[in-house]
């Protein structure tokens, strides 16, 4: 067997394997772990945004310039449209979450340690 083989049996199979594994998954924890940790790429400094759930599976990440509330906001927004409403968020104290959490999930206990 080709590598180009291999390569066309990917490209035919591979996206119907990939919705087996999402179908297949177990819907996410309602209490989310959310952090952000600086990543230099090329030299520009770069926010890469994770949400974890309470059983460790990483529920998204996201790459952006800027660490503020409008960059949590959009972070939260593509969580929220994915998963639905959390029960329970952690952060750090990072205050750009305090208002992006409160407004896209009011019902919503935060919990900043």
């Amino acid at each position: 067997m080709s590598r180009e083989a291999i390569r066309l049996w990917v490209n035919w199979f591979g996206k119907y394997f990939a919705d087996c594994v999402k179908r297949d998954r177990p819907t996410a924890a309602d209490k989310w772990h959310l952090d952000e940790v600086v990543v230099p790429i090329n030299g520009v400094k770069y926010w890469l945004w994770r949400a974890v759930d309470a059983n460790g599976d990483v529920l998204d990440i996201l790459i952006q310039r800027h660490r503020n509330a409008k960059a949590a906001k959009r972070f939260l927004k593509r969580l929220i449209a994915r998963f639905g409403e959390p029960r329970v968020v952690i952060t750090d104290k990072l205050r750009s979450y305090f208002k992006p959490i409160r407004d896209l999930t009011p019902d919503t206990d935060h919990r900043a340690l």
